[in-house]
């Protein structure tokens, strides 16, 4: 699409058409002088022709097809994507403002709304400025179009990025911080701890009949725990009890667990119940 000096020139009286009655809307007087235009079908169909893109429209298509007409590339291309996509580590001046008052409630926050947050830029930029709540869940709210790219930088980035449909419009992105800081112990607690994680998961795949599990890994100065948790039927409680005894698949690996963690002057704890089971491992640094 070629930028012509009329096309340049027809933009800018839609942008300022548009100013002006956002300007006019904000008085009594002007909002009911605008009121009244939109009730004639002649004079609403005038500003609608002026207005161009930046009308309402009836659906997200329409939009797209008005908009295409005058701009090259909106949000949800795929080139502006990967450009905010770049910048999601980057701290703006438009954004100290935010940061200075965000900044002392930081720590307190449970949930932030982000609307038309691309994927997450400014949940990235500002955990690197702010000291958020372990706990903070960040919700973007955006197209579509962007949830491969959201998943693919929160997996980078070592978070969570849980995405829920809303409508065919749009996407609310759950972005949560994933553990940072963790650090190096050595090698043969990390080979312990990769085997307990994946001892469990494949148990939790195999017997529990839940479709999720959490993973929690704490690090103090001290030692290492992981801790595995299902929402499944739990293990039964004569298998559980004969651990130490081969009996079935998951009291071998139960059983293959404990000697691990023994092994390596640790200790392995298996919580299990009707609402699930959890398996905390807990191994020295040292």
């Amino acid at each position: 699409m070629s930028e012509t000096p009329l096309r340049r020139f027809r933009i800018l009286q839609i942008r300022a058409l548009a100013v002006f009655l956002s300007s006019m809307g904000e008085r009594s007087a002007g909002c009911r002088g605008i009121v009244r235009l939109r009730s004639d079908t002649w004079a609403r169909s005038l500003i609608n022709a002026a207005l161009a893109y930046r009308r309402t429209f009836s659906s997200f298509a329409e939009a797209q097809a008005c908009a295409s007409s005058f701009i090259q590339a909106g949000h949800e291309h795929p080139d502006e994507i990967r450009y905010h996509t770049s910048i999601s580590d980057t701290v703006r001046e438009s954004d100290y403002p935010v940061l200075f008052h965000l900044a002392p409630l930081a720590c307190q926050l449970q949930r932030i709304f982000d609307f038309g947050g691309n994927v997450g830029n400014l949940f990235y930029a500002y955990q690197r400025e702010v000291n958020f709540s372990p706990n903070l869940t960040w919700s973007v709210y955006d197209l579509p179009v962007k949830k491969p790219l959201g998943e693919k930088v929160a997996a980078e980035r070592g978070g969570v990025a849980e995405h829920r449909a809303m409508h065919d419009r749009a996407f609310v992105y759950r972005l949560q911080r994933g553990p940072s800081g963790i650090g190096r112990v050595h090698r043969d607690a990390e080979l312990a701890i990769f085997r307990i994680l994946q001892e469990s998961l494949t148990n939790i795949h195999r017997h529990s009949g839940s479709s999720t599990a959490q993973v929690r890994l704490i690090k103090t100065d001290r030692e290492v725990t992981i801790e595995i948790h299902d929402q499944g039927t739990g293990i039964p409680a004569p298998v559980l009890e004969s651990a130490q005894d081969a009996c079935g698949t998951i009291g071998v690996g139960l059983r293959g667990m404990t000697e691990r963690m023994r092994q390596l002057g640790g200790k392995l704890e298996v919580i299990s119940g009707a609402t699930g089971t959890t398996v905390r491992a807990i191994v020295s640094c040292q």
